[in-house]
């Protein structure tokens, strides 16, 4: 039904979604490490957040003007046969939201659809730009009801929900439809019951997408990464991927990135290709490698008391309305990535694309370093990895 629902909505987004707005996107919530609890400034995972992002602070301060982006066209979907709440009692879903610019439009969209059609029974007070605190805090706060909804970067909260470090896990997510099989499956219903033991409803599986190196060297195989001093996020199970790739991984704050680089204190660094435009980092690195060694998610979740609150028919326009921003979201992420990535050619950045075998490599040094190892360990269903990885295959 789940994946029924999704086709219908991704025929009606192509008819109510306007196409083309450009704009810079920001990296997402938070750079935790895995195995320590993370602070409030950690679970910014190089974000959107002036003190971080020195190179677009006005950027980072607001979203990028979107236009009509995020318009609601309420006749498109006058076949989705919704309920009538609109004399249903009034609700308010006070919701943390992201600092990334495919998120914050697609949760711009959820708001005007949900107001829509619930007939105003339903609003929703939002709070983009991660304003209400960090990842971390605000799923503590779904958790114990005082945030209505919120979402998260998987490694900000693994230290409470260990299953997410299945995220963690490099090389073995490697294109979209593993990843959207993944959420939209057997392992996404398992995460989404973690989320259900801490008292939260899964609302939509969002993405940040696939991380991508920068350096100065021609990347073709293992040998070329030998020694390079590369900027990572401080999460021990990255950390130990790269470190078993022949890197030297060097945490570093994300506001310093760009000046490291710059002056030779590191020689890389990796990021999505949103954070990466960005922040102009092609300006100092002569090459982007496409190497899409990890794949973020961005799971939303609500309190389910708040969830339970609702009526049927709101709980009916709520669902519909989450699976079409988790459709919407998904889509403009890929437009916006294809956008940044068409701009970096047409101005003359080296751009590598990594062999079939040259990925292979990498995946067996991983493996032969006892990374995956790793991850299971810190799962608390060990087995998702496995299913992952034949899911992969």
């Amino acid at each position: 039904m789940r994946k029924l629902l999704g086709v219908l909505l991704a025929v009606t987004l192509v008819g109510s979604m306007l196409a083309g707005c450009g704009g810079k996107a920001e990296e997402p919530a938070t750079e935790p490490a895995a195995t320590t609890e993370p602070t409030a400034e950690d679970n910014q995972e190089d974000a959107a957040a002036p003190e971080e992002n020195t190179e677009n602070t006005d950027d980072a301060a607001a979203p990028a003007d979107t236009g009509d982006v995020t318009a609601f066209d309420e006749a498109a979907h006058a076949n989705a046969n919704l309920p009538d709440a609109s004399g249903d009692p009034a609700v308010t879903i006070i919701f943390s939201g992201g600092s990334f610019q495919s998120m914050n439009e697609a949760e711009g969209v959820f708001k005007n659809a949900i107001e829509k059609l619930s007939g105003g029974s339903i609003t929703i007070d939002w709070h983009p730009m991660n304003e209400l605190g960090g990842d971390k805090e605000i799923i503590e706060g779904v958790s114990m009801g005082n945030v209505d909804m919120g979402l998260t970067s998987p490694a900000a909260v693994t230290t409470i929900m260990p299953n997410l470090s299945i995220f963690d896990a490099y090389y073995v997510i490697n294109d979209q439809e593993t990843a959207y099989a993944a959420m939209d499956g057997e392992i996404g219903d398992q995460l989404a019951k973690d989320g259900e033991a801490l008292n939260m409803k899964l609302v939509a599986w969002c993405e940040n997408g696939f991380r991508n190196l920068t350096c100065n060297v021609d990347v073709k195989s293992m040998a070329d990464l030998k020694g390079l001093k590369l900027r990572t996020m401080e999460n021990t199970l990255q950390m130990a991927a790269w470190k078993a790739l022949g890197t030297n991984p060097a945490p570093m704050a994300f506001g310093e990135v760009f000046t490291a680089l710059q002056n030779g204190t590191i020689d890389a660094q990796e990021n999505p290709l949103g954070i990466i435009s960005a922040n102009s980092f092609m300006d100092v690195q002569d090459y982007l490698v496409l190497s899409q060694h990890v794949y973020t998610p961005m799971p939303i979740y609500i309190n389910m008391d708040k969830y339970n609150s609702m009526t049927d028919n709101q709980k009916a326009v709520f669902d519909y309305c989450a699976q079409y921003m988790e459709t919407w979201q998904r889509e403009r992420n890929l437009e916006l990535n294809d956008q940044i990535l068409a701009d970096f050619k047409a101005n003359g950045v080296n751009v590598i694309e990594l062999t079939d075998e040259t990925i292979k490599e990498f995946q067996d040094a991983i493996n032969a370093a006892g990374v995956y190892d790793q991850v299971r360990g810190e799962m608390t269903n060990p087995e998702l990895l496995d299913k992952l990885m034949e899911l992969a295959k």
